[in-house]
């Protein structure tokens, strides 16, 4: 697919509350009856200031869509009364940026800061379109936020913010080829547990493993959970390791392991994950491995229209074209060199694709429903490099498909309508 406009919705529900962070929780809040960020209410008895004045604000969560190409224009769904205010500035989860008219030259830029500064002023929503084609985060080009500041002058009312939209341009390649980045980086959540025994026969005392001497280097191992002098202590009930340096993959023992004897260095690593589509080969560099193979559509429904978009005081708006649901299916392959990884591995797999987990479709910033479909079984005796393997399948739901991006629409904004006699 080539470049085209994408609209990104928000609503506020109760289970984004903790990814909100609010200036003072006492002032304003996210109110869980009707999911609306709003002033907090003083329900004492009358005469009194029903709603609490000065700025308040709320950082709201950024988003990172990574085929996001250019941002386009926001849209608030909001209420803001009279002698009340609703201001805004860009976040990108690092620092805090406004648009700074009076900066010249050139004639206006935006300015990053450290905090919110909410004494200054801040810009409305539709300075923030204004200028929005020009703002690129330097920490990371795919990442914005709004933060919202909810102001009001009499007392007796309060703005309300319900929700928000982002218009951006994007580039998306097939589906298939969409999905690959995400299923990769998703399976790399699997970690499993490994026991690695060593002989010393360094002729001396040794205090430290490198695990880059040893074969199972190639392995992302991440920390190193226990280790055990097994020849002495065959039950393992003394834990002698000291620190693991997942950089330099060294593990420090607490006490030495004396020449001719054993020890046991309990791992927590990464499989390899690799993912074959169509008629793709990958030769794997090393095992234990996941596969993802077979990646297929098995389901298309069509569902209601895709989102539509209207920024503050634009002439033309935007609609994503209706859209289905695709659902793709896949088969996680297991590949160990033995029985009790192989047991191990697909066990990490099955918790992995447990009940109600979602997959973050990294291009979009969009959770998909990942389900597993049939369970665990082992498929193929030891092969001549005594390698066993066994699969599962598994489903992505609800992946949205377009087959074209937003299309302008024009804003009715005044009717007038004549009566003849």
């Amino acid at each position: 697919m080539d470049v085209f406009k994408y609209i990104r919705g928000f609503d506020l529900p109760e289970t984004i509350r903790e990814q909100i962070v609010f200036s003072d929780p006492d002032k304003i809040r996210l109110d869980p009856q009707d999911h609306k960020i709003k002033l907090v209410e003083d329900k004492r008895g009358y005469p009194h200031d029903r709603y609490p004045t000065g700025n308040h604000y709320a950082v709201l969560p950024v988003m990172n869509p990574l085929s996001h190409k250019v941002w386009v224009a926001a849209q608030v769904l909001a209420s803001v009364p009279e002698n009340t205010e609703m201001t805004f500035i860009l976040h990108d989860g690092v620092s805090y940026y406004e648009w700074d008219s009076t900066v010249i030259p050139p004639p206006g830029q935006w300015v990053e800061r450290a905090v919110p500064l909410p004494n200054r002023p801040w810009n409305t929503i539709e300075e923030i379109n204004e200028h929005l084609l020009s703002f690129i985060s330097p920490h990371n080009p795919h990442t914005i936020g709004l933060v919202v500041k909810l102001k009001t002058l009499d007392n007796e009312n309060t703005p309300e913010l319900s929700g928000y939209k982002w218009l951006f341009n994007v580039y998306f390649d097939e589906h298939e080829s969409v999905l690959v980045d995400s299923m990769t980086d998703y399976f790399k959540q699997v970690l499993v547990k490994a026991d690695f025994d060593y002989q010393n026969d360094t002729g001396g005392d040794i205090t430290e493993l490198d695990l880059n001497d040893f074969d199972l280097g190639k392995l992302d191992v991440v920390s190193a959970s226990a280790a055990f002098a097994i020849s002495s202590d065959p039950d393992m009930m003394t834990d002698i390791l000291d620190s693991y340096n997942p950089t330099t993959r060294v593990a420090t023992l607490i006490t030495s392991i004396p020449n001719g004897k054993a020890v046991r260095l309990r791992l927590v690593y990464i499989p390899t994950v690799a993912i074959t589509t169509h008629q793709d080969y990958i030769e794997l560099a090393s095992v234990p491995a996941i596969v993802i193979e077979d990646i297929r559509v098995v389901q298309r429904l069509k569902a209601v229209a895709g989102e539509d978009f209207v920024a503050e005081g634009a002439d033309n708006g935007w609609e994503m074209p209706e859209l289905e649901n695709v659902t793709f299916r896949a088969k996680a392959v297991i590949q160990t060199e033995l029985l009790v990884d192989q047991m191990r591995v697909a066990r990490a797999v099955e918790l992995l694709l447990g009940n109600d987990k979602q997959m973050l479709w990294k291009d979009t910033d969009e959770l998909l429903d990942i389900v597993k479909i049939t369970p665990y079984a082992s498929a193929f005796r030891p092969n001549m490099e005594n390698t066993l393997a066994g699969s599962l399948e598994f489903e992505i739901r609800n992946v949205p498909y377009y087959i074209s991006g937003a299309v302008e629409i024009p804003v009715i904004k005044t009717v007038d309508i004549q009566l003849s006699k």
